[in-house]
């Protein structure tokens, strides 16, 4: 309970903020051990051009149904294994972006045996309270 509480509180506190904040790039915000990353500045933009692609028109057709249906099932079970701590499913996340994304693979303590990913995000401040409250009151 005291859980949900901090949580709402949280919430809360950055969905009444009214101060803009510029965004700064993800290389500033990365730490110095991390070893690489990718950065989509337009993730829209993305999307429109990979349905462009013929690639992306492939996967698309009728007949990759079949393909796409049991990759994307591969990959909500791979992140299914990580354990997100606060359940997202791949849903949720499609909705929150409302800006850049960038993944990054980091060393903690830059000790060569250990390996961490990275998620930096623009999101959409209504999204996230409406999913907060959502998980608060629902469950």
């Amino acid at each position: 309970m005291l859980r949900r509480i901090c949580l709402v509180s949280f919430v809360a506190m950055l969905a009444t903020a009214n101060v803009v904040y510029a965004v700064r790039p993800p290389d500033e915000l990365l730490p110095e051990t991390t070893v690489g990353f990718v950065s989509v500045p337009n993730p829209d933009a993305l999307i429109q051009g990979w349905q462009k692609t013929q690639f992306g028109q492939l996967l698309a057709s009728p007949q990759m149904r079949p393909f796409v249906v049991d990759l994307q099932r591969q990959i909500r079970r791979q992140i299914g294994k990580v354990g997100l701590p606060i359940e997202f499913g791949l849903t949720e996340l499609q909705g929150v972006f409302a800006g850049e994304i960038c993944v990054a693979s980091v060393q903690p303590d830059g000790d060569l045996n250990q390996h961490a990913m990275v998620l930096l995000a623009d999101v959409d401040p209504d999204f996230v309270l409406n999913y907060a409250l959502r998980v608060v009151f629902v469950a």
